[in-house]
């Protein structure tokens, strides 16, 4: 079910709000926040040709290393309409809050997409929309150093994408190396020691665990596990545990990908010791 959300046009700091601006031969509005440019998930996905659900689920993973207020915003759903800031015409009813995403946090969140296209869009809206909000120069030598500026941030960003394009191809394989023809014996295995992995607190890992699997696939599964286990109490078949009704219906292969992303390092290392046989 979706609930309709109106947008009006209107000006701020003299730019029109409903403002389009192509990239890459694909339109997007221009939204501003705060007196810089933004950018909403359903933009990200338009540009980058991804599903929404693709950019939103990025967010979830990189959430806990972004800065509220600085790389991203959240608008209550109820605020939209005042906020002046055009998203899709329909969101659905259980979104209570909307992210938009400044020009570091789309860059950080956008990290992991490797293709050209991709390499294409940042540059594109680096230049080309987030730029644009800045002041004109107003001499040849605060042009050329708006300039040095902006090619020294694309150089470094090129050099994170392919230190970070190495990390990924090298976990890649790694992983892919083990998980190609693991049961589900083994993947709860798995899990069940990275949530302790060095000491870890096991019971913030799981909660932790469970939110970002919520947050992505709109599944509780504390509260389903606890209701489907209120439904059992005559015949006893209660599950043992929330990933016990994880296995049961079928949401493993799910929170173990959301495992591999939050836990990168300790999860590798598990990878690592099971495929030389330190299990």
């Amino acid at each position: 079910m979706y609930t309709q959300v109106k947008v009006h046009k209107k000006k701020l700091g003299g730019i029109l709000m409903n403002e389009l601006i192509k990239i890459e031969s694909k339109e997007i509005t221009a939204n501003e926040f705060k007196e810089q440019r933004i950018l909403t998930a359903w933009d990200i996905a338009k540009l980058h040709e991804r599903e929404v659900r693709e950019v939103t689920q990025n967010f979830n993973y990189v959430k806990r290393k972004l800065i509220l207020g600085e790389d991203y915003f959240l608008i209550a759903r109820d605020k939209i309409s005042e906020s002046k800031i055009l998203i899709q015409d329909y969101i659905p009813n259980n979104v209570k809050e909307i992210p938009i995403f400044t020009e570091s946090g789309y860059l950080m969140l956008v990290k992991t997409f490797e293709d050209d296209l991709s390499w294409r869009i940042q540059r594109e809206l680096v230049k080309n929309y987030f730029r644009k909000m800045n002041n004109t120069p107003k001499s040849f030598k605060e042009a050329l150093f708006l300039a040095y500026q902006q090619a020294e941030k694309i150089e470094k960003l090129e050099a994170e994408k392919e230190k970070m394009s190495s990390e990924l191809e090298y976990k890649t394989e790694v992983i892919t190396g083990v998980t190609d023809n693991i049961d589900v014996y083994q993947k709860q295995k798995i899990l069940n020691r990275v949530v302790k992995h060095k000491g870890s607190n096991f019971s913030s890992r799981w909660n932790e665990l469970y939110t970002v699997f919520r947050e992505t696939y709109g599944i509780d599964l504390k509260a389903r596990r606890k209701g489907y286990d209120l439904k059992q109490i005559k015949n006893g078949d209660k599950c043992k545990s929330v990933l016990d009704y994880a296995v049961k219906f079928g949401h493993l292969d799910n929170l173990y990908n959301i495992a591999l992303k939050l836990y990168e390092t300790d999860m590798d290392e598990i990878i690592h010791n099971i495929k030389i046989g330190l299990n």
